[in-house]
């Protein structure tokens, strides 16, 4: 498994992020743009993110054009989310949950294809992101995400109707309303 500087250090930001993602869905049962952990997510998936753009360009038949899409599809989710909570949209949280969520889901998508199709060295899981066992484990990330996004938004709308913050909330807590 060969990579670049550049693809070393994009992995490791990535790795970061994600990382930090899984920490605050556990702890906070969202990515949490306020708190230090995802302050770091969002400069640690931005890093990533622009490494994209510098990754050498190689290998025979090397098409950019699926990275460079889910790169700006990854950016545009984190910003939406990171920056939404500055507008006066009702439904800012919301938006905020659910581009966040993408962010994660947006980076996994390549992270699951180049860890199957390199790892273990020498006798990688798939052969090519066609792979039916890239694409299942795709399938499954998408359910798993989805899933994610439905008690991300039951979880909003439970603190809404409670008046608690749900940034606060610890995990199993559940409100008094319920």
């Amino acid at each position: 498994m060969h990579l670049s500087t550049v693809g070393y250090v994009h992995t490791f930001f990535g790795l970061i992020g994600v990382v930090l993602a899984f920490y605050m869905f556990i702890t906070y049962r969202k990515i949490d743009p306020k708190s230090s952990a995802g302050i770091a997510y969002f400069f640690a998936v931005t890093v990533s993110c622009i490494l994209v753009f510098a990754l050498p360009r190689k290998a025979p038949a090397f098409n950019p054009v699926p990275g460079y899409v889910l790169t700006l599809l990854t950016l545009t989710s984190l910003f939406l989310g990171f920056f939404i909570h500055l507008s006066k949209l009702r439904a800012r949280k919301y938006i905020e949950g659910l581009g966040l969520s993408g962010s994660l889901f947006f980076s996994m998508v390549p992270a699951i294809n180049e860890t199957l199709t390199r790892l273990p060295v020498g006798a990688p899981l798939a052969t090519s992101p066609q792979d039916p066992l890239v694409l299942k484990s795709l399938g499954v990330l998408a359910v798993l995400v989805l899933a994610l996004c439905v008690v991300q938004i039951v979880n909003i709308r439970k603190s809404e109707r409670s008046g608690m913050n749900l940034s606060t909330m610890a995990i199993g807590e559940v409100s008094s309303d319920v």
